[in-house]
């Protein structure tokens, strides 16, 4: 199941050359997408993939972990 949360995103961008530094900042909130998948061998591991994301022609954004759980 797939649900839709808001990240707060900070934006610097910056332009240095020899004889000047331009940046812009911007601040804003980004819908992201969440997802969470999770397998469990049935032995004493469980892989899980989980994360936000989202892509758009202005960039992306993506928070991802993946990783194993022993008991």
């Amino acid at each position: 199941m797939s649900i839709v949360m808001m990240g707060a995103r900070d934006a610097d961008v910056r332009y240095p050359n020899a004889s000047n530094d331009q940046h812009f900042s911007k601040v804003g909130f980004v819908p992201l997408v969440n997802f969470y998948v999770g397998y469990n061998s049935g032995e004493h591991w469980t892989a899980i993939l989980e994360g936000d994301a989202l892509a758009s022609e202005y960039g992306r954004a993506e928070d991802i972990f993946a990783g194993l759980s022993t008991i």
